[in-house]
């Protein structure tokens, strides 16, 4: 049951040839602009492990700092009234025609199984949308926010073998140049002032290292970002035990701070030493705290070619953000932290303010089980503008497919 802000049905519906397009007539300088729609991820839809019904998380982008995203109480040019009463799945539209198949029989989108290059048409028909608020309620949108950075510092971050030691090697270095630290910094730097966002960062290896002058709540964006560049220190012998770290975070700064709404940022090489704790165990207690869920957003770092380490995406990852109302964000390289075609810091600053939940009904149960990336477009109408963002495998290290588990 969703316990975001259900949108208006039936009352707007797609409009074609309007792509960038905005009414001039009368242009009202106090509404919001729709300049661009970004998939920031996609889950299955609770109990459905067949992908008949899937849910694609959007973000509809103004470039406005002072409103950055459309939430339902946004005003938006060209539109009647606020977006919530206006937004519905009709607004959305998936478009795809994949390579080999005829253009006069368009398909919505086509999947891959992971490993095999062959492609599979498959329908995407939107059923349903509605705003997530953050903890999927919509009073937090009136909770200050308390916004955890939960870093890795294990040893592969820098190259080095947990398991077999050795000194560090620059080519095993999941992160080199740090390139987390700056895209940190950068999330730091445009969280919005107004919204009086208070701040935590533990970082973890074998054990949460949880300092009090960095971890206790603050609205002290430099003692945060001293932190960052100067504090932060690996482990060249630590492994990636994250479930303890997400407890620890748990136990002593959340349930510290029932007055704030909890976002849960977690950069992690993907590399899971679960130890005494299992990581499923924690993410149920992220999903039913009484005070609501925890959100976590997680950047799932993959380790270099030459790492030991294990490759790909994490399907315990990916549970741990969507059971939770969070974000799984699966980056190929350190580099597409602050480069690459998606602006990472956009979408996670946007993200901890809420989501567009759209609900997909597919006929991917007819697949086989297996892990499946989808190529696709979305195409979304927000009053007189239309804009479009594209899912799928750039030359290079892009990949902005959405990625799905099916039992």
């Amino acid at each position: 049951m969703y316990r975001g802000i259900p949108a208006a049905a039936g009352l707007l519906a797609l409009t074609s040839g309007l792509v960038g397009c905005d009414s001039t007539v009368a242009l009202d300088t106090t509404k919001s602009q729709f300049s661009s729609v970004v998939v920031a991820g996609a889950c299955k839809a609770p109990g459905d492990d067949q992908l008949g019904l899937v849910e694609v998380n959007t973000l509809l982008l103004t470039g406005n700092d002072a409103d950055p995203s459309l939430t339902p109480t946004s005003n938006v040019r060209g539109a009647p009234g606020r977006v919530g009463s206006i937004i519905n799945p009709e607004s959305f539209e998936f478009t795809h025609t994949p390579s080999g198949v005829a253009a006069s029989l368009p398909k919505r989108g086509f999947v891959e199984l992971e490993g095999d290059p062959n492609q599979t048409p498959v329908a995407l028909s939107p059923e349903a949308v509605e705003f997530a608020y953050l903890g999927d309620d919509p009073n937090n949108v009136n909770k200050r926010r308390l916004i955890i950075f939960l870093l890795d510092s294990s040893a592969s971050i820098i190259g080095a073998d947990p398991f077999g030691g050795g000194a560090p090697e620059s080519a095993k270095a999941s992160d080199r140049n740090d390139e987390r630290i700056t895209f940190f910094l950068q999330l730091l730097n445009n969280l919005r002032e107004e919204d009086d966002d208070r701040v935590s960062l533990v970082w973890f290896n074998d054990v949460p290292i949880i300092r009090q002058e960095t971890a206790a709540p603050t609205a002290n964006r430099d003692l945060i970002r001293d932190a960052l560049q100067n504090v932060v220190q690996f482990d060249e012998n630590g492994s990636t035990q994250i479930a303890p770290a997400l407890s620890a975070v748990y136990d002593q700064i959340i349930a510290a701070n029932t007055g704030l709404q909890p976002v849960v940022i977690l950069f992690t090489d993907g590399v899971e030493d679960e130890g005494a704790l299992d990581l499923d165990a924690i993410t149920e207690r992220y999903r039913t705290r009484p005070e609501g869920k925890v959100p976590v957003i997680v950047l799932d770092l993959q380790p270099p070619p030459a790492s030991p380490l294990e490759r790909g995406r994490s399907a315990k990852l990916q549970d741990l953000a969507c059971l939770t109302g969070g974000e799984y964000i699966f980056l190929e390289n350190a580099s597409q932290f602050t480069g690459g075609v998606r602006d990472l810091v956009e979408i996670v600053r946007n993200r901890i303010r809420g989501v567009w939940r759209l609900r997909v009904r597919t006929d991917m149960p007819m697949l086989n089980a297996g892990n499946y990336l989808l190529s696709t477009v979305l195409t979304a109408t927000v009053g007189e503008s239309q804009h479009a963002d594209t899912m799928e495998k750039l030359p290079g290290s892009d990949d902005t497919r959405l990625w799905f588990q099916k039992n």
